[in-house]
């Protein structure tokens, strides 16, 4: 089965479009897309637990990619930030007072499932604020593994409590590695 992405993962990075863009930068971004796929998805509803094709979102990160990293270097860190902001109020919407960062990064794993069709997340404990991530299997874009987990961790955790957060990328499947892995400290 071919990977596939839930509808949150879309609307969140439409949403960082629009807002960090705004309109002009949103119709710059689809005139780069497949027509069936601004069809199809990106000028429609987009379900938030609805499954999407990757390809879909592959091709709109490409576009992304193309577009706007002259002007925002960050590009996949800000999209994983944006992605955090709305994971953390779809899932913990009422509870983000009582969440740690530590929980946060716990229910990490539960969450890569409920986005993504393929690979798996493992979260091993470091130390008091310190966690190890591995991400097995992705099968994702470069940006999604490389930038935008990073930075979903990073803004994950500081919505949950944490200052001084810190995510890092240190090892890569797209570097010969057979997982990826971060480093993900707080304070």
């Amino acid at each position: 089965m071919a990977l596939r992405t839930r509808g949150m993962n879309l609307g969140a990075a439409r949403a960082y479009v629009k807002e960090r863009f705004k309109d002009v930068g949103w119709n710059r971004l689809v005139a780069r897309l497949p027509e069936r796929d601004v069809a199809e998805v990106w000028d429609t509803l987009i379900l938030p637990t609805g499954w999407y094709d990757y390809s879909v979102h592959e091709r709109f990160l490409d576009a992304l990619d193309a577009e706007f990293r002259p002007v925002e270097p960050d590009l996949g860190r800000e999209l994983g930030r944006r992605a955090a902001q709305s994971d953390i109020r779809f899932y913990h919407s009422q509870t983000i007072a009582f969440v740690s960062p530590a929980r946060v990064l716990d229910q990490c794993a539960r969450l890569w499932e409920e986005h993504y069709s393929e690979g798996r997340l493992e979260v091993e404990e470091r130390g008091r604020d310190s966690f190890k991530i591995v991400l097995v299997n992705p099968g994702v874009h470069w940006m999604v593994c490389s930038e935008t987990v990073p930075g979903w961790g990073e803004r994950a955790i500081i919505l949950a409590g944490a200052r001084a957060a810190r995510a890092e990328h240190v090892l890569c499947v797209r570097k010969g590695f057979s997982h990826c892995e971060y480093v993900v400290d707080w304070e």
